[in-house]
């Protein structure tokens, strides 16, 4: 079959910016993709919430996109960066950032057990004693063979300069992961955190993402301003 495209969504009158997506295979058959779906401006900090599109077709049609999960919902203007994932009971996962603050942001774990046009519960997966400017890429969250679900993540210092007015906000990130064995329930950080092995550089180690090997190591990889991806692996899960 020749390739050809079946929906695309851009900027309008309405609508800045649609990115940051995610599918899965339901199980109707059906696919669920929900994407970050922005007003006002392009930014990453312009308001922005969860809109969902169902396909039952094989993806060659596509309903109608609709918000599923608001940013007011959360107190705040803008959630983004999708993950989703098929949980252990049954439930479609759905993984975002909040925008919690200036230079805060907290990583959300929504469960929904219609197929993810309604979201029944929701879970914190980042740690409350380590506030922190977070970035979680769409689609990076995964489940190993073990069960376990990781989530990497690439974590930035910020905050409010002491006596001095406006933000601090330092773009060379580090990677840390967190860790769930409970299915998403609770989460912890694993001990390792991964410093840019490099000097002179203004992102350090950027959109961290995490493959498992067949011989059951992990890999993960980022991106950087060396002109190279730097990798690490985890030979312990």
């Amino acid at each position: 079959m020749q390739d050809h495209i079946v929906a695309s969504y851009g900027p309008d009158e309405r609508y800045s910016r649609h990115s940051e997506g995610a599918f899965l295979r339901l199980d109707d058959g059906s696919i669920l993709f929900v994407y970050s779906r922005f007003t006002g401006t392009s930014s990453d900090a312009a308001p922005c919430d969860l809109a969902a599109s169902w396909s039952f077709d094989e993806g060659e049609t596509w309903t109608e996109p609709t918000e599923v999960v608001s940013a007011a919902s959360h107190g705040v203007k803008n959630i983004m960066s999708v993950s989703l994932m098929r949980m252990q009971n049954g439930d479609v996962g759905l993984f975002y950032l909040v925008k919690a603050a200036p230079c805060v942001n907290t990583v959300w774990l929504a469960r929904s057990r219609n197929g993810g046009r309604t979201f029944y519960r929701r879970v914190e997966c980042s740690l409350p004693d380590r506030r922190a400017y977070y970035v979680l890429n769409n689609d990076r969250v995964m489940r190993l063979s073990t069960g376990r679900l990781i989530a990497p993540l690439a974590y930035h210092r910020g905050g409010w300069n002491d006596g001095v007015e406006g933000l601090y906000f330092d773009g060379r990130a580090s990677a840390c992961f967190l860790l769930s064995d409970d299915d998403g329930e609770t989460w912890t950080e694993a001990p390792d955190v991964i410093f840019p092995p490099f000097t002179r550089t203004k992102t350090g180690l950027q959109e961290p993402g995490v493959v498992e090997k067949q011989n059951g190591a992990l890999w993960a990889y980022f991106r950087t301003d060396k002109m190279y991806q730097y990798e690490s692996f985890s030979l312990d899960g």
